[in-house]
């Protein structure tokens, strides 16, 4: 039961998203194989991966700058 109720919301975004994508330009609502196809093509890319990981470098490199400060500071 719970998990329907979970479920419910995503089933029908993913409804009212095929069925704008019938409705209106493909450049808006690409259909969902469209996208499916899309999403796998980016993730077997190494370019998404060297993005994301140099996201995350910089995401620590702030937070290492940001330690050592506050950690100055408080004392």
């Amino acid at each position: 039961m719970r998990l329907g109720s979970s479920a419910l919301p995503f089933v029908v975004v993913i409804a009212l998203w095929q069925f704008a994508s019938l409705v209106f330009p493909r450049f808006l609502f690409p259909s969902l194989i469209d996208v499916f196809w899309r999403c796998l093509e980016i993730f077997l890319n190494g370019a998404m991966f060297a993005d994301v990981l140099s996201t995350v470098l910089r995401i620590l490199a702030g937070l290492a700058g940001a330690f050592v400060i506050g950690g100055a500071l408080a004392r």
